[in-house]
């Protein structure tokens, strides 16, 4: 083809793109016709420019708050879109969208009644030490060991104790504002190897580690535990296994 002007599906939306021949032959395309990517189309099947970006005809791009679909002939055509309650907006692979979020399963404790991280429940009368969740099987590289136990009962209040990134945490209502933090006392909030803590007013405390547990309670009445999905079938305690067997939960206590 001896033509050095060429049509570009860009050209049908008032920009034609003049292109040396030099280009190589799959760039130009017959009169008539306008180049879409590789292809030669006419000008009803070209694609549309979106955002600085040329899509071909029937791509879809999607983002958190819109999905986009280039009509055959350089038409976008919009839609609102939003994320489900089990999804979140986050970048996979270089690419933004609705993504289901992670697993997390969760155990509470209120009073004496109990309930597993597989949905069992029951009632405990511990006034002694006792181990509510504990990393037993450490197959996986990204899990880290955890220990969650608890002393005392709802009535005269519980003392907590977290270990957890080789850190270990005594928390009780007696402390006054403070933690303990392998031995010793540390004011509130604490913040140290991506694990914080937090007290309100009412007396509830909260440990967040990063990536791991989170632990919530009162020292008194309510624990509440929850542990992402990578720590399936790795634990064990009164918060039972994780494996989605609510008769397999073990009751361990500490010695």
């Amino acid at each position: 083809m001896s033509s050095a002007s060429v049509h570009l599906c860009l050209g049908w939306q008032n920009n034609t793109v003049e292109l040396p021949v030099s280009i190589g032959e799959n760039c130009l395309c017959e009169s008539g016709l306008a180049c879409s990517g590789n292809m030669c189309v006419s000008p009803e099947s070209c694609g549309c420019f979106h955002h600085g970006e040329y899509l071909k005809a029937g791509q879809k791009v999607c983002s958190c708050k819109q999905s986009c679909l280039c009509l055959a002939g350089g038409h976008v055509a919009c839609r609102n879109v939003s994320c489900g309650e089990d999804e979140e907006c986050k970048i996979i692979r270089g690419v933004q969208g609705c993504h289901p979020k992670p697993r997390v399963a969760q155990c509470s404790v209120d009073g004496s009644q109990y309930a597993t991280f597989d949905g069992k429940d029951f009632e405990f009368y511990g006034s002694y030490n006792y181990t509510l969740v504990q990393t037993c099987s450490l197959q996986k590289a990204d899990v880290e060991p955890v220990l969650i136990a608890a002393r005392g009962n709802h009535s005269r209040g519980r003392q907590i104790y977290l270990q957890v990134n080789k850190m270990h945490f005594k928390a009780s209502r007696a402390f006054c504002g403070k933690i303990q933090v392998n031995g010793v006392y540390e004011n509130l909030p604490f913040s140290q190897n991506n694990i914080t803590v937090h007290q309100k007013n009412n007396g509830w405390i909260s440990f967040k580690v990063a990536g791991s547990v989170e632990l919530t309670s009162d020292l008194r009445n309510h624990i509440l535990v929850k542990i992402p999905d990578a720590y399936q079938q790795t634990t064990c305690g009164l918060c039972g296994n994780c494996n989605d067997d609510p008769s397999a939960a073990q009751r361990h206590r500490d010695l």
